[in-house]
């Protein structure tokens, strides 16, 4: 009876916490796996819909969580919390240690799926091998490393100094929650930020970055002619950091650049171009709807030029004549605005702008274009978000799209802007992940210490510490092996989440 009233509630959205709890304890569909509470606690936290910006539920749990186990918590205003546990005997006088995850996640579904990233759980799948969600994204970024901090706080068998777990918010969306922390309460002289996705790699340093936002306003006349649904997509999309090397198609961009070649051959309008969702993520789809005067010369075309354009393995191009009577806008662009809004995307920065000269493999700065959005009110607003190690590159990037802007009708907003983090090399804290890698897992390739292109909150903790102590703290960030994260593909190696237990455990016992 009380699993029933349970489902009964969880069907309304109603008591959300108390479903959690009990479905999940009931429910697991990771079991023999060691240690048990780390698996169980990632399909706890499965259960909560953390959706960047919607974090008060998940911040609710770990309070609750911390008050069961009698741990200080602290939790500020915008759901960051901090958790302490005491030192092991025998390390009372040793520094504390800081863990850091982040508790929301990137919320992308498949395409036609209805699930509800602010209401409904994930619904998770295994085969043994790997986690995966139901057609959406699995969150295991950073999931696993929020379930990874929990299990630590609740073993009472484990060996180590002080312990600091920071859950922090909004990372995803611009890392708010750690940019608002007040890092005078920390402190830990060591930081294992546990927000990476490789195994067997250290991250020592990262871009920082910042979202730019392009509003163009349109000329519009009244819908007429004959209309063109044109979607592009099945791409591979990907992570705008650590992806954006890889070469991957934007569907945004691809859908301009065939948009405009049939423009210049047989002038149209631009009914509306739709396209992405979150900023750090490539988008794999996207959407545009004309008005032709020739619909099969036009379908012709851009089925061509998608055949001799580059793709991704699976990607696509599908055209649906649609009579204008079908639709629920009634304006479409200019001719003039058509021409304006495809030239802009077109010439805008995006992919890899600059290589690092001592790494030419490592992109030291990179622009992602992230989404297009039609108002009915008639503006079009274009987000990108830019990546660089240096503040200077970055101010650079920013005024190209300022003149770009200028010269096709726009307006440029910077916002979001966090700090990079410099790697520094051969610190305590690497030489001891290098050494207990190789302890631990001996048959194992090397393992490798680098900096990385997408931004991680490290950054912004570590600057935050120096201004509040003059002095930094030594910092790396692991993981465990995630594939594919902010896709629908995104899937969490069971296997390697438990060999970084057992490294994080290990590590915190040498600290």
């Amino acid at each position: 009876c009380i699993i029933k009233i349970i489902k009964i509630l969880n069907k309304f959205y109603i008591f959300k916490p108390l479903q959690a709890a009990w479905s999940i304890a009931m429910n697991y569909i990771i079991n023999g796996r060691r240690p048990e509470n780390l698996f169980h606690f990632f399909e706890q936290i499965s259960a909560i819909p953390r959706k960047s910006g919607n974090e008060n539920e998940i911040a609710d749990f770990i309070c609750d969580f911390a008050e069961k186990r009698g741990l200080e918590y602290i939790r500020d205003s915008h759901n960051n919390v901090l958790v302490r546990k005491g030192a092991a005997a025998g390390y009372e006088n040793h520094p504390a240690v800081l863990l850091q995850g982040h508790l929301d996640m990137v919320c992308v579904a498949e395409k036609g799926s209805v699930h509800d990233f602010l209401k409904a759980p994930l619904q998770l799948i295994s085969d043994d091998e790997w986690l995966y969600a139901d057609g959406t994204t699995l969150g295991a970024d950073d999931g696993a490393g929020v379930a990874a901090m929990l299990a630590v706080l609740d073993d009472e068998t484990l060996v180590h100094p002080e312990i600091e777990c920071l859950f922090t918010t909004e990372e995803e969306t611009g890392m708010t929650g750690a940019m608002n922390f007040d890092a005078s309460e920390i402190r830990a002289s060591a930081m294992l930020n546990l927000d990476s996705e490789e195994e067997g790699v250290a991250i020592i340093g990262c871009a920082g970055g910042a979202d730019v936002n392009v509003r163009i306003e349109s000329d519009y006349v009244d819908l007429y002619g004959k209309c063109l649904t044109v979607a592009v997509g099945g791409f591979a999309g990907g992570h705008s950091g650590s992806d954006i090397d890889k070469e991957r198609i934007n569907a945004i961009t691809l859908t301009a650049r065939l948009l405009s070649s049939l423009y210049s051959k047989m002038p149209f309008n631009l009914i509306s171009l739709e396209a992405g969702t979150v900023n750090n993520a490539i988008p794999s789809d996207a959407e545009a709807v004309i008005s032709v005067s020739d619909e099969a010369s036009a379908v012709s075309f851009l089925e061509d030029a998608f055949n001799r354009a580059e793709s991704d393995a699976g990607g696509y191009i599908k055209i649906k004549k649609t009579g204008s009577a079908g639709f629920t806008r009634t304006k479409m662009h200019t001719f003039k605005s058509t021409s304006r809004l495809l030239s802009f995307i077109n010439l805008a920065p995006c992919g890899v702008i600059r290589r690092n000269k001592q790494d030419f493999v490592f992109p030291e700065a990179s622009s992602n274009l992230a989404s297009v959005h039609m108002s009915d009110g008639g503006a079009v607003d274009i987000a990108f978000l830019i990546r660089s190690a240096l503040d200077v590159t970055m101010d650079s990037m920013a005024a190209k799209f300022e003149t770009l802007a200028r010269l096709t009708g726009g307006v440029v907003t910077v916002s979001g802007k966090y700090p990079g983090w410099a790697p520094v090399y051969k610190t305590p804290l690497q030489n001891l992940f290098i050494n207990e890698y190789k302890k631990l897992f001996p048959e194992a390739s090397e393992p490798v210490l680098m900096p990385i292109h997408a931004g991680l909150e490290c950054g912004v903790i570590y600057s935050k510490i120096v201004s509040c102590r003059g002095v930094g703290i030594d910092v790396i960030s692991i993981g465990p092996e995630i594939r594919d994260i902010h896709t629908p593909e995104e899937r969490l190696s069971l296997d390697s989440f438990e060999r970084f237990w057992q490294l994080v455990t290990s590590m915190l016992e040498k600290l």
